[in-house]
């Protein structure tokens, strides 16, 4: 096994371990909300994970997403799978459990939000997409990612909503970090 694929391996197992100990994830919770108007005054109230608990999650969660980090989903398929030394097991379980996230997070959540710049409704992975790289993590790097964010947060509605389907995708998606992991364990294992 190549060095490279050996050292990305060992960073997935050890930013899947740091995840493993937030509160985030020792304490899942459903999120919800309340809202409410009165006399034109809109108030939201939102239940389940605080955003303290959400934040220290999203900053080793990002690692998997973001397509420059060596443990990303991404990276690996565009960096790893040529590794020859890699079981066609692995390779097989990797492809087959990248498509189920592809496929999960292109798809819709049960309620859409539609507006004149998503007619169709925002996927899972625009709802990720949104709160990653438009608040949480790299809301800086890209000014148009902050607008539609902020543009898309001024309705309580649609925060609420947009909230509880995030909490709900990290969830999802951490389930697929996970399997990743223990792919990639079982995998060094056989190796080393």
């Amino acid at each position: 096994m190549r060095k490279e694929t050996i050292n990305a391996f060992k960073l997935l197992i050890e930013k899947t371990e740091l995840l493993n100990s937030f509160s985030f994830i020792k304490d899942p919770k459903i999120t919800s909300f309340k809202w409410s108007e009165n006399n034109g005054n809109d108030t939201l109230e939102i239940f389940g994970h605080n955003d303290e608990s959400i934040h220290a999650f999203i900053l080793t969660y990002r690692f998997f997403f973001d397509k420059k980090e060596h443990c990303s989903f991404r990276w690996l398929f565009e960096n790893v799978l040529d590794d020859p030394e890699l079981s066609e097991k692995w390779k097989n379980n990797f492809i087959n459990l990248r498509n189920d996230l592809n496929e999960y997070l292109d798809s819709y959540p049960p309620m859409k939000l539609t507006d004149s710049d998503h007619k169709s409704g925002l996927t899972y992975r625009d709802i990720q997409h949104l709160f990653m790289f438009g608040d949480l993590t790299h809301s800086t790097w890209n000014p148009e990612n902050r607008s539609e964010f902020k543009k898309i947060m001024v309705n309580k509605i649609s925060e609420g909503i947009l909230k509880s389907q995030f909490v709900a995708i990290l969830l999802v998606t951490y389930d697929k970090v996970l399997k990743l992991s223990e792919l990639c364990e079982s995998e060094l294992s056989d190796f080393l």
